[in-house]
């Protein structure tokens, strides 16, 4: 089955997005060009290759604790996937899931067993040896802290795990599951060093120690500052790394919110930034800085009410798979173009006309009826010919919603259908929601790290009270957000929604001449 993304938890959060800014992203800019382009003197910086040097700064909200098994805060994942490794890790480039601090593994009795058997001298920063104590505890972290980590559904199905040896272990499993170990994409922390930390708080004394590329160095309340470890295992490795680390270190800057990130890229302050709102037309057009796109975990649907407003033909489940249907054909000749689509194909018909006579031949079946010279659909109520009409409700402050109800509104007319478009703020589609009495609405949510289409899906149904309904929910697309670089950044750059700094192993800084 293939997962949306392969890092840990599933339900314990999907934020619903009920407003949002618009933004309209283009193609990321490539090296800087040297010359005059539009009245702008474009500026490059001499680039004889990657050698060492540098220190990286990057965008850090300051979080309540540095343990990364013991909270969901984002920042700290990012910041622990430079200090820690894990036992299997995602190559984005293919997509496989490939060995990490593992040697080998094997699947027994039916799926139920999973045993492994760790890399050999494997060394923490502090000099001490990575061990299956270091798994075993690790996991107990994560159990212990229960929803509070962001890695709890990791390891839910996890029944125990046993030490076989000082490299091997067993995990006994509740179910079996051939992707496990799709899971087990946590980092992996040193028993010695994390058994007295508290789940909050931070002291000088707590020093983040891990296997990773980078190695603790300082924090002084307004940075947390990491070296190269050279001593890194991935850089001997035969499946590892082919060349040194370029970076000399990074520094996570500490600010109070992550409203402060814009104004402290633009100050040059840090050296990454990332939006998934906004206007970024203006951002992929600069010469001093390089821009990337990527698809966000925001997706975007519609949900259509199976209660609906009074007399509303929604309450019947095959008028709605009939809707559905028709806009899944619809969408394949009139694209959204608001970000990645997540309409699933409809086989068989493409064509416009096909796609409109053969739904409102399915609507006429269901008992409705079709006005062909005033293309209209109408029912009889009370013996008095009744145009079919659904309301559309979105969040105003929202305009790609706006243009999304528009492209909604000129799809239903094509099927005769007329759709009255309103707006509402936040509180009244809240109070619309839990009351289930409108027709259609448009919302959003966050993808959760580890979860299939489906299981989003279905957890969304659930949050929306729709859980026996079928034909509830229907996915439009996902957006796109940007990384902006600056320019003395060179290297790969393509970032993931999951991993913004995807990538940082081809890194190495290549400032201008003083």
């Amino acid at each position: 089955m293939k997962r949306i993304h392969s890092l840990s938890i599933i339900f314990l959060t999907v934020i619903f997005i009920i407003s949002g800014c618009a933004q309209k992203l283009q193609n990321g800019q490539q090296e800087p060009i040297t010359g005059i382009d539009d009245g702008a003197v474009k500026v490059i910086y001499e680039d004889v290759g990657p050698s060492q040097g540098g220190v990286l700064n990057l965008f850090m909200v300051s979080p309540k604790t540095f343990n990364p098994l013991t909270t969901q805060d984002l920042y700290v994942r990012q910041l622990s996937s430079f200090v820690f490794d894990s036992l299997f890790y995602e190559d984005y480039e293919s997509g496989l899931i490939k060995n990490g601090l593992v040697d080998s593994f094997r699947f027994c009795q039916d799926g139920l067993i999973l045993d492994i058997e760790l890399r050999d001298n494997i060394l923490f920063h502090d000099g001490k040896t990575l061990s299956s104590d270091d798994v075993a505890f690790t996991l107990d972290t994560i159990k212990e802290a229960g929803i509070k980590s962001l890695y709890y559904d990791n390891v839910s199905n996890i029944q125990s795990i046993k030490a076989l040896t000082r490299l091997s272990f067993r995990l006994i499993l509740n179910k079996a599951d051939p992707g496990f170990t799709e899971r087990l994409t946590f980092p992996i922390i040193p028993k010695h060093v994390f058994k007295d930390w508290p789940i909050e708080g931070h002291k000088d004394s707590m020093k983040l120690i891990g296997t990773g590329p980078f190695k603790y160095h300082s924090y002084n309340g307004d940075s947390i500052s990491f070296l190269r470890n050279d001593a890194w295992w991935f850089l001997e490795a035969e499946d590892g790394l082919s060349h040194p680390i370029w970076l000399d270190g990074i520094t996570f800057k500490l600010y109070s919110d992550k409203s402060q990130m814009m104004q402290a890229f633009q100050r040059q302050q840090i050296d990454i930034a990332w939006l998934e709102e906004g206007d970024l037309e203006s951002y992929s057009k600069r010469s001093d800085i390089f821009f990337n796109k990527y698809v966000s975990n925001i997706l975007e649907f519609l949900v259509l009410s199976p209660q609906g407003e009074p007399s509303s033909p929604l309450g019947q489940e095959a008028f709605r798979t009939a809707i559905i249907k028709y806009l899944s054909r619809y969408e394949q000749q009139n694209p959204l173009n608001r970000g990645e689509s997540a309409i699933e194909s409809e086989g068989g018909l493409s064509e416009d006309q096909m796609n409109k006579n053969t739904t409102i031949n399915t609507l006429i079946d269901l008992g409705f009826f079709y006005d062909y010279d005033r293309d209209y659909l109408y029912s009889y109520k009370n013996n008095v010919k009744t145009p079919v009409q659904l309301s559309l409700i979105y969040n105003s402050l929202n305009t790609d919603r706006e243009y999304t109800s528009e492209w909604l509104t000129g799809a239903l007319a094509g099927i005769g259908i007329k759709v009255d478009v309103q707006t509402a703020d936040i509180i009244k589609q809240q109070n619309l929601v839990n009351s289930g009495k409108f027709d259609m609405m448009l919302l959003g949510c966050r993808i959760p790290l580890y979860a299939t289409k489906d299981e989003v899906l279905e957890f969304t149904k659930t949050s929306l009270n729709l859980d026996y309904f079928s034909d509830v929910i229907f996915p439009l697309y996902r957006k796109y957000g940007a990384v902006l670089y600056h320019n003395y950044i060179r290297g790969e750059r393509n970032p993931k929604w999951d991993n913004i700094y995807n990538g940082w192993h081809e890194w190495y800084l290549v400032y201008p001449k003083p």
